[in-house]
């Protein structure tokens, strides 16, 4: 026969034994929580804290890899003369610039550059960029013997500004690229039918706009196919630079059905 008071202290140990878990359960559910709490909040954080923008460009991403769009507002001479579309333009094949008829306004020049701050080459459509160097990408129009294709040229731009001292007044925007956007360049430069000249309709302009604006959320515009419109698009942009032209550059020449042509001597 079970005593009254042998019920109650039974009772009693029972009742602390269940506290005790209660307790202990409550305690590794509110563990638990505040665990899952803290890497909810990593997990929630994580994707927001993006790479720091670099040299002004929206993506960052760290590439070794920039491209510039460049444009030089050439040189002017005589009083100022105002100009439209519907005016006839003559073609100077010396400089590739176009004028106003008897105005003594050069437009300049627009072209690209892709830099490879990298210590290995890279493929730029058909051309080889060697490691720590520059490339300078324009549409030049046949100019003889010494400038015998009509198209794109490779290191032209390079040439010019180092051995003639041309284009010192030029600027440019700055992008990041990763080997994505560097891949869409090399598409354009070797498709052919992007490889050719007309001073109106394709000419320095089109070509350096088609490839920025195909992989750059910052719009550079051409308005009429004139460099000096393009400088002043870029101008607008508060993050411009005043281009400063690489000493350390490759080959120039141009391409013709893959195979590359150097010229010693290009004007």
């Amino acid at each position: 026969m079970t005593k009254k008071g042998d019920f109650t202290k039974r009772s009693f140990i029972l009742l602390l034994f269940l506290v005790i878990i209660f307790f202990t359960q409550g305690t590794m559910a509110y563990d638990n929580s505040i665990n899952i709490d803290i890497f909810n909040s990593n997990g929630d954080h994580e994707p927001m804290m993006k790479p720091p923008l670099e040299d002004h460009d929206n993506g960052g991403g760290g590439s070794p890899y920039y491209l510039y769009i460049v444009a030089s507002s050439g040189t002017s001479s005589g009083s100022a003369t105002t100009f439209n579309e519907n005016q006839i333009y003559n073609s100077d094949e010396t400089n590739n610039d176009y004028y106003p008829t008897g105005s003594g306004i050069s437009f300049g020049h627009a072209f690209l550059v892709i830099e490879n701050k990298s210590s290995n080459s890279i493929s730029v459509g058909d051309f080889l960029l060697g490691g720590q160097k520059t490339l300078t990408i324009g549409l030049w129009m046949e100019n003889g013997v010494n400038r015998p294709h009509g198209g794109i040229w490779y290191n032209l731009e390079n040439h010019k500004a180092n051995i003639n001292n041309e284009m010192d007044d030029a600027v440019a925007l700055k992008k990041n690229i990763n080997q994505t956007e560097l891949d869409i360049i090399s598409g354009y430069l070797l498709d052919d039918s992007n490889d050719y000249y007309d001073l109106v309709s394709y000419n320095c302009t089109h070509f350096a706009t088609n490839i920025w604006n195909s992989i750059s959320n910052v719009t550079v515009t051409n308005q009429f196919g004139f460099p000096s419109s393009v400088k002043s698009s870029i101008l607008s942009n508060s993050s411009y630079i005043n281009y400063t032209f690489s000493t350390s550059f490759d080959s120039i020449g141009y391409f013709d059905n893959g195979i590359f042509t150097q010229v010693t001597n290009p004007i």
